[in-house]
């Protein structure tokens, strides 16, 4: 599935793994499955998690990408 986002999505993937090297895996699965376009509530199901976990996951993702320092800003925070 990466891959397709890099190859469909102009290298997405990549530039949030080189954007936010400190993410958990958990945050690289939600922002992979938010760039595929999935809901909350596929996503809680996918990563077996309660809807409420998967938003409190987004909001630290968030602010992770925001405190990055990376030109990318803008396009990551496009996906969520």
């Amino acid at each position: 599935m990466e891959d397709f986002v890099n190859t469909y999505k102009d290298n997405l993937m990549l530039k949030f793994r080189s954007s936010i090297p400190n993410a958990t895996e958990d945050d690289t699965q939600l922002y992979l499955y938010m760039a595929l376009g999935f809901s909350p509530r596929a996503i809680s199901i996918f990563m077996k998690k309660s809807v409420d976990a998967v938003y409190n996951l987004k909001s630290r993702l968030r602010h992770k990408i925001i405190k990055s320092n990376s030109q990318y800003i803008e396009i990551l925070l496009g996906v969520l």
